[in-house]
């Protein structure tokens, strides 16, 4: 593996050589978040959720004000891909 990564590590100028680093930097970085651990991915989703939820409520405050909307709260967030029902499967009965 570090005869392979020798060998991208200086590769020629062009855009072959970029797409290659490009490639290198995006395994570096999977590599890394695996190697942290679920608990890390976890706490950095419940972040991202956490501005998300921000974002929308500090939104809607700006529109109210504007007024652009009348309810006083935003609607909730859209469901997760998961667990939205497959249009695809058929119904059980």
């Amino acid at each position: 593996m570090q005869d392979v990564q020798a060998q991208l590590q200086a590769p020629e100028a062009g855009p072959t050589a970029e797409l290659l680093q490009r490639h290198l930097q995006a395994a570096r970085l999977s590599t890394a978040q695996a190697q942290r651990g679920p608990m890390v991915l976890l706490a950095q989703d419940i972040a991202t959720v956490q501005v998300r939820d921000i974002l929308r409520r500090e939104i809607w405050l700006i529109l109210r004000q504007a007024g652009l909307v009348t309810e006083p709260d935003p609607p909730p967030p859209p469901a997760p891909k998961a667990a939205q029902a497959d249009p695809f499967e058929p119904c059980r009965v």
